[in-house]
């Protein structure tokens, strides 16, 4: 390999950052083979930024997924270190082969870009770039345009703050595991109390480090254990929210679905989350809620959409709102964006009670728009008359006088906007 005439290759400072250990034993390999020293080996972006941070090496070999962030998180955190911003020639190496993942990687401040698996040839050309120079005017332009978009200029004090931080989270997701992995013997002999315990130490580690369900789903078996089945349904939802929010959908459908066989009188837990998360405006998480409850509805094989006792369940979370239409809205938004549920707007009729094709009085001011027709059973009908009641007393006396659904175009703005 070719490199800088200054630079001995055999005297390379190399560094390795990846969360795969297959990846940095085939970036190994592939360093050794073009004759270069053997790199150190970072499988946390933290501790790496760290050690670069005392000694900047010559060339960084990054990896998209590290233990405790993303390659271009780790990006975002030495570009916060004056030193490391001005010259660390870093090349990422990733599966993505798209034109934008290409370009993101470029602007977050790498220097080359390896799609694996990639050849050794391939390597030698992006180290020998990256150490030369080549894409430094790209480096450069990226700057200008975060100084141009009035990013801070980078801070030393900060970034080792960032890194602290960091760092805390790592230690809190090990400890996590430690804790779940005594839990889980001690739920296996059946010692329940010692179970609470240690996954009640997994659940506190795991609020510090953003971590998922798993401490909830093992206080959920050690309490039912027990012979506490309230506490079992309790620390499920939490499960299945905690699965929800840290995306991991696949596990939340597997924790809902096992609350449902064991407690059926527990109502649904993704609807339940569901109307948490409308009442604090977080439509994201709601519309991911709904989603998780449409994949363990056995219905939903012929699509989500064809559930409409889905939609009655959207429309009651919406209608005991502080805002009903504009809650409908937003929620109709995110839910249409992966097509699941179908195009924002019908999935906003659907959720109101409304409906194109003729099927009772037209509602004023909507033209087009029809009324429903008459609940099945007594309790739906109760429940829509309260909800009915309720927002037509908000209507009249709790907004200043102002009618959220005094025209079509009234009813229909929240997703008008940004649409």
């Amino acid at each position: 390999m070719h490199v800088a005439q200054a630079q001995s290759p055999a005297t390379l400072d190399i560094i390795v950052v990846s969360g795969e250990e297959a990846h940095a034993r085939v970036d190994k390999e592939c360093l050794r083979r073009l004759g270069l020293p053997e790199p150190q080996l970072f499988s946390n972006g933290a501790e790496a930024a760290e050690r670069l941070a005392r000694k900047p090496a010559d060339v960084v070999l990054l990896d998209d997924k590290l233990e405790d962030m993303d390659g271009l998180e780790f990006m975002r955190l030495v570009r916060m270190h004056p030193e490391l911003r001005r010259r660390l020639p870093v090349v990422m190496a990733s599966p993505g082969n798209t034109r934008g993942q290409v370009l993101e990687a470029l602007e977050a401040g790498c220097a080359g870009y390896l799609i694996r698996p990639y050849s050794v040839q391939s390597l030698a050309g992006h180290l020998e770039r990256a150490m030369k120079g080549t894409m430094r005017a790209f480096s450069a332009s990226a700057s200008a345009l975060a100084f141009a978009r009035g990013e801070e200029e980078p801070d030393e004090a900060e970034f080792q703050r960032e890194v602290a931080r960091r760092r805390g989270e790592l230690d809190a997701a090990r400890a996590e595991l430690r804790a779940l992995e005594r839990g889980r013997v001690f739920l296996e002999a059946a010692q329940y109390a010692k179970a609470i315990a240690e996954f009640s130490r997994a659940a506190e580690q795991a609020a510090a480090s953003g971590g998922s369900g798993d401490a909830y789903v093992g206080l959920a078996e050690a309490w039912r254990g027990q012979g506490h089945p309230n506490r079992y349904i309790h620390y499920m939802h939490m499960a299945v929210r905690a699965f929800t929010r840290s995306g991991e959908p696949n596990r939340a459908v597997r924790a809902a679905l096992r609350l449902r066989e064991r407690a059926p009188h527990a109502g649904d837990p993704c609807v339940n989350i569901a109307r948490d998360y409308v009442k604090g405006g977080d439509f994201s998480q709601a519309a991911a809620c709904f989603e998780i409850a449409a994949l363990c509805n056995k219905r939903s094989a012929r699509g989500a959409g064809e559930n409409p006792r889905l939609f009655e369940e959207m429309k009651r979370v919406c209608h005991f709102a502080e805002r009903p239409n504009r809650a409908a809205a937003m929620l109709a938004k995110e839910l249409g964006r992966n097509g699941r549920f179908g195009r924002p707007r019908a999935v906003f009729r659907r959720i109101m009670g409304v409906t194109l094709a003729p099927a009772g009085p037209v509602l004023p001011g909507i033209e087009g728009v029809h009324a429903p027709r008459a609940p099945r059973d007594r309790k739906a009908a109760l429940g829509d008359v309260w909800a009915v009641v309720k927002y037509t007393v908000k209507a009249y006396v709790g907004h200043d006088g102002h009618d959220e659904k005094g025209s079509r175009g009234a009813l229909l703005d929240p997703l008008e906007e940004g649409a």
